[in-house]
């Protein structure tokens, strides 16, 4: 042999020494990025600090981005990937985490496990796991599907089958580009100061959208089994609400803008109170809009909206919705009255600037008339609204 080609040889061998010490199956770090898989996670453990079988352990050991080369497979019952540490990211890269219970992503009826799929939590107290980001990917079958801490990022997700929450997060946290469906439970559920966007929650037995003190925009709520959307001080825009028992349900505090609400199997729209303006409510085979609060709560501001073809009236506030403004709407063609104001137990609405045509029981009952409304009955004849 050539002595330059001994030299090249003894350059080459730590790396070769290397090598062969790694054991079969342990995933390795391409641009700073670790990778998971269904090799590593059950016969060598993915990295230092993840051990064999599941759940993948991430103590940050081995660094704070990862990314799955292929899908993985849990046990039932089993979480599949534990993060303990704070600021991690996980790119699902195209693949799946599902239970094994769940034959190709095929987990009809609602999740078989009772592990999480991904699960964000410290064993210390002292070091609480938020910052998290999951995008790209799929999760089937699990108990929830991602359960996040505070400020965690998840985008580009699809979760089906949960036997619990689709997806959980902690405060100020940001769901966006997510399809959570067919679940047992919740689709998503978010702590205050979550921003939910751009996301359809379908299927789920509960409720699709639960979020306290945040911002709903852009979403897809149809076919859930409560509410499509159920806010707590928060401020939803410009979502499309149908088929689900009621569509929208908003606390006194809420701020609802240009929804579309349509179809539901109750009410389109229970509000306690805040301001419904620029939304669309029709075809749903109770109320319209229905206030239903006790009458120390905050009166309403029921602005510019198009209530349409309910089966009962168009705008009721009778469960606590005086002293509320409702203004330049259209409650025309309910099967009850266009407007409802006739609250027992609080003085009645200011009513102005409405239309109320051809509405099934009549055109207004109760409330204070401002002027400017416009009342027709169903035989076609203007008349003068009370």
């Amino acid at each position: 042999m050539a002595r330059g080609s001994r030299r090249s040889l003894l350059r080459l061998a730590p790396c070769l020494l290397l090598f062969a010490s790694l054991p079969v199956g342990t995933a390795s770090a391409v641009d700073g990025v670790v990778e998971i898989n269904q090799s590593c996670a059950t016969q060598t453990g993915c990295f230092s600090g993840d051990t064999p079988g599941y759940p993948v352990t991430i103590d940050a050991s081995a660094g704070r981005s990862y990314r799955l080369t292929g899908d993985l497979v849990v046990p039932t019952n089993v979480v599949g990937i534990w993060i303990q540490v704070r600021g991690v990211t996980i790119d699902m890269n195209g693949f799946s985490l599902s239970s094994s219970a769940c034959a190709n992503l095929d987990c009809s009826g609602g999740g078989a496990s009772t592990g999480n799929g991904i699960m964000a939590a410290s064993p210390s107290s002292q070091t609480p796991a938020d910052g998290i980001t999951v995008h790209g990917g799929t999760i089937v079958g699990m108990w929830r599907g991602l359960a996040l801490s505070t400020q965690s990022r998840v985008y580009d997700m699809t979760i089906r089958s949960s036997t619990g929450q689709g997806i959980l997060v902690g405060e100020s946290s940001v769901v966006r580009d997510v399809v959570v469906e067919d679940g047992n439970s919740l689709g998503i559920q978010a702590a205050s100061g979550t921003r939910i966007e751009n996301s359809v929650v379908d299927g789920n037995a509960s409720h699709g959208i639960w979020i306290g003190s945040g911002i709903v925009s852009g979403c897809t709520a149809t076919h859930n089994g409560t509410n499509g959307i159920l806010a707590e001080g928060s401020v939803l825009r410009g979502n499309t609400v149908h088929s689900n028992l009621v569509g929208i349900d908003a606390d006194s505090s809420s701020i609802l803008v240009e929804n579309h609400v349509s179809q539901n199997a109750e009410d389109g729209i229970v509000m306690g109170g805040g301001l419904a303006q620029g939304n669309t409510v029709t075809d749903n085979l109770h109320a319209g809009i229905r206030f239903s609060q006790p009458s120390s709560s905050a009166p309403a501001s029921i602005l510019d909206n198009v209530v349409t073809r309910n089966g009962f009236s168009g705008i009721d506030l009778r469960g606590g919705g005086g002293r509320s403004l409702v203004r330049g709407n259209n409650a025309s063609l309910n099967a009850g009255y266009g407007l409802r104001l006739d609250d027992p137990n609080a003085p009645d609405a200011i009513y102005q600037d409405n239309l109320m045509h051809d509405n099934g029981s009549g055109t207004v009952t109760g409330g204070v008339n401002r002027g400017g409304n416009s009342c027709r009955n169903l035989v076609g004849a203007v008349t003068d609204c009370p």
